[in-house]
């Protein structure tokens, strides 16, 4: 007599076969045997995640001594709340680029986009006399609008979001460059207590973040947002559900990438239309590191959180050692290299086993 087929986990066909978890022992199942926790999308250990994360905090914790003995100031006082302000913006930014990345639809346009919401506000409260929260509403709608053109454009066409996003960020840079130039515009920023707004941004990136996490590991949630990961032909369309989860996924990280620019543009008071990809990168680096699967659907919780703390800590570290700042980009490229293999790992061990079953 034969053996019968395990069932296809048609969700998880992107798992390394020598890290696959083996079938389990106990067959013949019964016919008609359904997989625990049901459809697609309930299998993930989320203590593979938690397990990572728990490394990733003993790392962030280890290198904060490390940056606090190289020279105590930069974690203490001003240089603290600089850090901290720093951290709260790339973390927003990281944020929105995780939920795209969740939703298997990667907004890789969230630099362009807080770029230009950045010089929005500058522009419009600097230049014009516009009030600044005016000016932060209409930098937010843009963010907005963004997001809405890339859903149209990737959930409409059903064309990789990857590529679509970068389209939009060349395009967004070059109209912002276009618009104002290279120059900086200056402007008075209403943020007079910077020890406290960094804290309170800080917060509202980690409560975000953190708390999006705990909403994700819901698998109904993971199954809506995360539909849009490809296992099959990449030419089908996917569902009205998947559909709405990408469209929703793009726009809050647009809308989120429009807010780190607009934090950093009160901490600093100045914007330059001339605009790189490079906090695109970094947020890209942390995100990877915390867990987030490149593949969509799968993440952890506090992921993000420590990727983007332990980022900083390594630019810290690095500007507190006099380091060229080429070296930060090199690191940021191994983060994301790294981020990916750790990927890999996570996927193949956060997948619990399908059980037999007949046809």
């Amino acid at each position: 007599m034969s053996q019968p087929p395990y069932r296809v986990d048609e969700e998880d066909h992107t798992t390394l076969g020598l890290l696959d978890p083996p079938g389990p022992p106990g067959y013949p199942a019964p016919p008609g045997t359904q997989p625990p926790g049901g459809s697609s999308g309930d299998g993930d250990r989320v203590w593979v995640h938690l397990v990572w994360e728990a490394f990733l905090f003993f790392v962030v914790l280890s290198l904060f001594v490390v940056v606090r003995g190289a020279d105590s100031g930069a974690l203490s006082g001003s240089g603290l709340d600089g850090f901290i302000y720093q951290a709260a913006a790339l973390g927003i930014l990281a944020t929105g680029l995780s939920f795209s990345l969740r939703a298997a639809v990667p907004n890789l346009a969230v630099a362009a986009i807080a770029a230009s919401a950045g010089v929005v506000v500058a522009e419009l409260s600097g230049e014009h006399n516009w009030g600044v929260r005016t000016a932060v509403a209409v930098a937010l709608a843009g963010g907005l609008v963004v997001g809405m053109l890339l859903a149209v454009i990737v959930v409409g066409f059903h064309v990789p979001a990857w590529a679509a996003s970068l389209g939009a960020s060349v395009l967004v840079s070059a109209v912002v460059f276009g618009a104002v130039g290279s120059d900086f515009t200056q402007f008075s920023s209403p943020l007079d207590n910077i020890s406290l707004s960094a804290r309170i941004f800080f917060g509202i990136f980690a409560v975000i973040s953190v708390l999006g996490g705990l909403i994700w590991l819901a698998p109904g949630v993971r199954r809506g947002f995360g539909g849009m990961r490809q296992d099959r032909d990449a030419a089908r369309r996917a569902g009205g559900g998947a559909a709405a989860g990408a469209t929703i996924a793009l726009v809050v990280s647009s809308i989120l990438a429009a807010g780190a620019g607009v934090i950093t543009v009160l901490r600093t008071g100045s914007a330059q239309g001339q605009v790189g990809d490079n906090l695109t990168w970094i947020a890209l680096g942390a995100v990877l590191l915390g867990g987030v699967s490149v593949f969509g659907r799968r993440a952890g919780i506090f992921g993000t959180l420590l990727g983007v703390l332990l980022l900083s800590l390594i630019q810290r570290w690095l500007v507190v050692e006099s380091v060229d700042a080429w070296v930060f980009s090199a690191i940021t490229g191994g983060a994301i290299l790294v981020g990916l293999v750790v990927n890999r790992i996570l996927e193949a061990a956060g997948r619990k086993p399908a059980p037999p079953r007949y046809y």
